[in-house]
């Protein structure tokens, strides 16, 4: 009996270890996004809110690296939200988390994709919509149908006022 314990007691030791180690370097990876969250009171600042789409948020990434997720406060975790859609930018409401607002002047993109960290899905089945931070490009992706992509589209050109050249990407796709 004594020569299994032993085995046992290394085996569950190990287990713990890489589980801990998990757990730190999540957390310290959390602590260093937060430099570069944006500000969660910015979303007082974008106006009266005029039109929702619900959907699933799936990940932030950097831009140039799309299978690097970067764990912003309020987009650290994946799961059904609200994009919401206001006069001088839009917020996004994580089911759980605080609302991250993104100004207009910030996005410089929204592009339909196929693939990203943790999902890949069938043609244009997901929505990336990329923005700058402090001087850091973030793609936040989102899983879309067709006619989610279609009223994004439309409230970020009739409420945002978004540069068409932004959007024509969304067109061609």
């Amino acid at each position: 009996m004594m020569e299994r314990v032993l085995p046992a007691l290394i085996v569950i030791a190990v287990i713990a270890m890489i589980l801990s180690t998990m757990t730190v370097a999540w957390r310290r990876r959390l602590k260093s996004a937060k430099e570069h969250t944006p500000s969660s009171q910015q979303t007082e600042l974008l106006g009266e809110l005029k039109e929702v789409v619900d959907t699933f948020y799936v990940a932030t990434t950097a831009a140039h690296s799309a299978f690097e997720r970067i764990p912003l406060a309020g987009l650290a975790y994946r799961g059904h939200c609200r994009l919401g859609f206001h006069d001088s930018g839009m917020s996004v409401t994580v089911r759980g988390e605080n609302s991250v607002a993104i100004l207009t002047t910030q996005i410089t993109a929204v592009v339909p994709q196929q693939l990203t960290i943790g999902k890949a899905v069938e043609r244009n089945g997901l929505l990336g919509i990329q923005w700058l931070n402090r001087g850091i490009e973030y793609s936040s992706v989102f899983r879309t149908t067709a006619d989610q992509i279609k009223q994004i589209q439309s409230a970020m050109q009739s409420v945002m006022g978004m540069d068409q050249s932004i959007l024509n990407e969304m067109q061609e796709r």
